[in-house]
């Protein structure tokens, strides 16, 4: 991807509700992220797993490119797990799964543009995924 089509893209991150409310708290340099993931719910592998501790470079990397952050709640995360499995056919975590409950609750505006949702991971467990699929 050229720098020009990245300066085009509009980049957001999404985040669950708890763990956006934590963001700020995170970027302090006493933080401990182990505590801060272990809040976050059915989104805590965006911390666990995606290296967004303040001395990682994904972290720098994320305050360069994000252009904004939405949080969504652990019930529309739920619910684009729901309906990923039931009419996808694609199993995802919580974390992985925030892009499209962020679509789902319009939360993300896409004024007609195309958009990408990335969803990723399809590690969780059978209670979570049960849960999911009831809600």
């Amino acid at each position: 991807m050229t720098d020009q089509a990245i300066d085009m893209a509009q980049i957001t991150e999404i985040a669950d509700s708890v763990c956006g409310q934590l963001a700020a708290y995170g970027e302090r340099a006493d933080a401990d992220w182990l505590t801060l993931a272990s809040a976050c719910g059915l989104a805590a592998g965006m911390f666990l797993a995606g290296n967004l501790e303040p001395d990682s470079l994904t972290f720098d990397l994320v305050r360069e490119l994000v252009d904004e952050v939405v949080t969504v709640s652990e019930e529309a995360i739920l619910w684009a797990m729901r309906d990923l499995a039931g009419v996808d056919h694609v199993v995802s975590e919580g974390a992985g799964a925030v892009a499209v409950a962020a679509l789902l609750t319009d939360a993300v505006r896409t004024d007609g543009r195309p958009v990408v949702a990335i969803v990723s991971g399809a590690n969780v467990d059978r209670e979570t995924l049960a849960a999911a699929l009831r809600s």
